[in-house]
C-alpha cells in the first residue's frame, strides 16, 4: 500500500498536495474518504485520471488506474479511485455515489480545488479515461468548464453498458429500496452523458478515441449517442471522434498513443526573454550576472536574447548559441527599431540594466507592450525613481542596495527585490591540491581604473611581502589599462627573493579560471571573485568598489551579505582599512585560512545560493511575464 497523506476538505493546501506527491492523499468530505494519487509535475498543465473496470484478483481499492504511466504526461497527474466501488463488491462505478450523493459532482469540487492550489488554469485541464473511466472524465469536463476531456471507448451510457447486467447489481448494492425505474427517473444525470450536458447546458471540448471495430460499443454506446444529441439538438461542435480498427475489442489505445493525444492539448507556451545592457568593459561583474541568468533562463526554457555593443561579451554569448543584437546604443531609435526586427513576435518579458540599454528598454515596453524588469548593482541607480511607475520590479544586488531604492522609488517600494550574485562555479568543484611549501595568493580582479582601490590596497601588502620568510607565489590573474603600473611598481618596490609574482593576464575559459582558484591559498578581489572563492572553500580578502572592510568573521559577516561583499550600503560610511595588517595574519596562519573559509562557504551557501536566486527570480519572471 502507498503512503497515505490524510487532510479535510476545507484544510486542502498546496503544502500538503506536495507532501503527498508521489503517493495518495485522502481528502475527507462530508465524513466521507476520497482517495487520489497525486504526482506533481514543474508546469501549469493537469490531466486527471479516472478508473474503468478493476480486476479483484489482482488489486483492492483504492485503485489508481495508469498511474505508472504518469512520466508520459507532460502534466500534474491526479488520479482518482471511485469510492462508489468501496465495501460493496462492485467492479465498476462510474461515479454514481448513494441516493444521497452524487460521488462525480464530489469528486468535481475537490478536483477543482487541488486545480486551483496549483495554479492550473481550466484551459490546461484534460480529463481522461476509457470505458467507465471515460464516462467519469466527459462527466468531470461537464462540470468544469473550459476543460476537455479525453476518452477512449467510453460508455456514454452506464444502462447499457453489458446489456445492463454490471448495472443490475449496482443497483442492488446502491439502491436497495428502489425500484430500476425510480432509480433511472431520479437520478438519471448520473447513468447518463447526454441527460447530464443537458442539466449543466455545457458540452465540453471532448476527443472521443472509438474503436470501430468493436460492435458492442459502437451499437450500445456511440449510436445511441449520436441519435439522442440529434434527438434533442445538442450541438456537436465540440465532440471530434478519431476513429480507429483494431481488433482488441474494448481494450485502451496504447499508453504512448493515449499520451500524445492528451499531451496535444497542452499549449507550448512561448517563453522569451530579452536582456539589454551596454557595459563599458569586458569580463566584468555586470556581463557575468547577465550571463549566469541567460544560461538559466535558457535551461528553464527560454529563448534567450542578448542586445549589447560589439566586442567580447557578444562574441562569446554568441558562440554559447544565445540570440545576439549587435546594438551600439548610439542612436536610441536605430536600437529599438533593430531590437524589433530581430525578435519578432519572441519576447514575454524584457530585463534591463542601466545606462543607455535603459532608454531602450523603456521604449521597448512601451511599443511592445513587454513587462519590464530592471537590476541595478550599486550607488548608481539611474534615476530610476523617476520612471519606477513603468517598471514591473525592480531588482538590487543587496540589501544595502535595496535599501537606496528603496528612498527613491516612492510609491514603488512594493516592487524592489533582493536578487543577489552568486558564484558560477559549484561547491563540489573544489578538487585537492597538491601541498606546497610555497604559498599562492591569487589577485583575480580587472587592471582599470574603476578598480584602483583594489590596485592600491595590493600596493599596501608590498611591505609585509618584503618581510615574509617563507616561498610565496603572488598569482595576479587579470589585465586592464593599469597592468603596466602595477607591474612597474612592483618590480621596482618588491626586493624579496622569496616573493614570486606572476601576472598572468586574462583567463579565458571558466576550467582555467577554476584551476587558478584551486591552486590558491588566499584568495584578494572583488564581491563576485570572493564569492566564487568562498564557494570553492577558499579563504579570501575582500576589496569592494569603494572600501576594505577587512577579515570577514562571525562579528561582521552580515555587513557583508548587505553589501554584497565590499558593495554599496545605504547611509552608511565607508570604511578604509589597511589591508596589510590583515593579509599578514592570513598568510601567517594557517588556522585562521581554514576558519575564514569554513565561514565564508557557510554565508555565501546561504545568502548567496544558486538555486534559491534563480527559483524566486524567475518566479517573479512567471508571475509578470505576458
Amino acid at each position: 500500500m502507498k503512503r497515505i497523506t490524510s487532510i479535510s476538505y476545507d484544510d486542502l493546501n498546496i503544502d500538503v498536495l506536495k507532501e503527498a506527491s508521489p503517493d495518495v492523499l485522502k481528502v475527507v468530505k462530508d465524513n466521507i474518504d476520497f482517495y487520489f494519487m497525486i504526482k506533481l509535475k514543474d508546469n501549469n498543465n493537469a490531466v486527471i485520471f479516472s478508473n474503468g473496470a478493476y480486476d479483484p484478483q489482482k488489486s483492492d481499492p483504492p485503485i489508481f488506474m495508469r498511474s505508472r504511466f504518469a512520466d508520459s504526461y507532460n502534466a500534474n497527474c491526479i488520479f482518482i479511485d471511485d469510492v462508489t466501488i468501496h465495501n460493496t463488491g462492485l467492479r465498476i462505478g462510474w461515479g454514481i455515489g448513494t441516493p444521497d450523493k452524487h460521488y462525480l459532482v464530489e469528486y468535481s469540487k475537490i478536483v477543482k480545488a487541488i486545480l486551483n492550489l496549483l495554479n492550473v488554469d481550466d484551459e490546461n485541464t484534460v480529463y481522461f479515461g476509457s470505458s467507465a473511466g471515460g464516462f467519469m472524465s466527459m462527466g468531470l469536463s461537464i462540470l468544469h468548464k473550459g476543460s476537455k476531456a479525453v476518452v477512449n471507448n467510453p460508455q456514454f451510457y452506464a444502462t447499457t453498458y453489458a446489456r445492463g447486467l454490471s448495472l443490475k447489481k449496482l443497483f442492488i448494492e446502491l439502491f436497495p429500496d428502489m425500484e430500476r425505474k425510480e432509480i433511472l427517473e431520479t437520478y438519471s444525470d448520473r447513468f447518463s452523458i447526454t441527460n447530464m450536458m443537458r442539466k449543466h447546458n455545457h458540452i465540453p471540448q471532448i476527443l472521443v478515441i472509438q474503436n470501430r471495430m468493436h460492435e458492442p460499443d459502437i451499437k450500445e454506446q456511440y449510436e445511441p449517442f449520436i441519435k439522442t444529441c440529434e434527438k434533442y439538438r445538442l450541438k456537436m461542435d465540440n465532440v471530434e471522434f478519431l476513429f480507429y480498427h483494431a481488433n482488441n475489442g474494448h481494450d485502451p489505445i496504447p499508453n504512448e498513443k493515449a499520451a500524445d493525444l492528451v499531451n496535444a492539448n497542452f499549449k507550448v507556451k512561448k517563453k522569451g526573454i530579452l536582456f539589454i545592457l551596454n557595459s563599458k568593459s569586458e569580463r566584468n561583474g555586470l556581463q557575468d550576472n547577465v550571463y549566469q541568468t541567460a544560461l538559466e533562463a535558457r535551461d528553464r526554457g527560454y529563448k534567450v536574447y542578448i542586445a549589447h555593443r560589439p566586442g567580447e561579451f557578444l562574441t562569446k554569448v554568441y558562440r554559447d548559441g544565445f540570440n545576439v543584437v549587435n546594438v551600439d546604443f548610439k542612436n536610441t531609435r536605430e536600437t529599438v527599431d533593430k531590437i524589433k526586427r530581430t525578435v519578432n513576435d519572441d519576447l514575454n518579458i524584457i530585463h534591463m540594466h542601466p545606462g543607455d540599454s535603459r532608454k531602450v528598454g523603456l521604449f521597448l515596453k512601451r511599443e511592445l507592450n513587454l513587462p519590464l524588469v530592471m537590476t541595478l548593482h550599486g550607488k548608481w541607480t539611474d534615476s530610476v525613481g523617476q520612471y519606477s511607475e513603468s517598471l514591473d520590479a525592480i531588482f538590487g544586488v543587496s540589501e544595502g542596495v535595496k535599501h537606496k531604492l528603496l528612498d527613491e522609488c516612492e510609491g514603488a517600494e512594493e516592487k524592489v527585490h533582493v536578487i543577489p550574485n552568486y558564484s558560477k562555479f559549484k561547491s563540489e568543484q573544489i578538487t585537492s591540491v597538491t601541498k606546497s611549501e610555497t604559498l599562492t595568493v591569487s589577485v583575480i580582479t580587472r587592471l582599470d581604473k574603476d578598480k584602483e582601490l583594489i590596485i592600491d590596497k595590493i600596493k599596501e601588502i608590498v611591505p609585509v611581502l618584503n618581510e615574509y620568510n617563507k616561498k610565496l607565489t603572488l598569482n595576479i590573474v587579470g589585465d586592464g589599462e593599469l597592468r603596466n603600473d602595477i607591474e612597474q611598481y612592483f618590480q621596482k618596490n618588491i626586493n624579496n627573493e622569496n616573493i614570486n609574482v606572476i601576472f598572468k593576464g586574462w583567463v579565458y575559459e571558466d576550467s582555467e579560471l577554476l584551476n587558478e582558484y584551486q591552486k590558491s591559498d588566499l584568495i584578494i578581489g572583488p564581491g563576485r571573485v570572493v564569492i566564487d572563492g568562498y564557494t570553492l572553500h577558499k579563504p579570501a580578502l575582500v576589496i569592494g568598489s569603494k572600501s576594505y572592510e577587512g577579515v570577514m568573521d562571525k562579528s561582521n559577516w552580515q555587513k557583508f551579505v548587505a553589501s554584497n561583499f565590499g558593495g554599496y550600503r545605504h547611509n552608511i560610511d565607508f570604511s578604509n582599512k589597511d589591508i596589510s595588517v590583515d593579509f599578514e595574519s592570513m598568510i601567517n596562519d594557517a588556522a585562521l585560512r581554514k576558519s575564514n573559509a569554513k565561514l565564508g562557504h557557510m554565508v555565501v551557501s546561504q545568502f548567496f545560493n544558486e538555486e534559491i536566486t534563480n527559483n524566486k527570480l524567475f518566479n517573479i519572471y512567471n508571475i509578470i511575464e505576458k
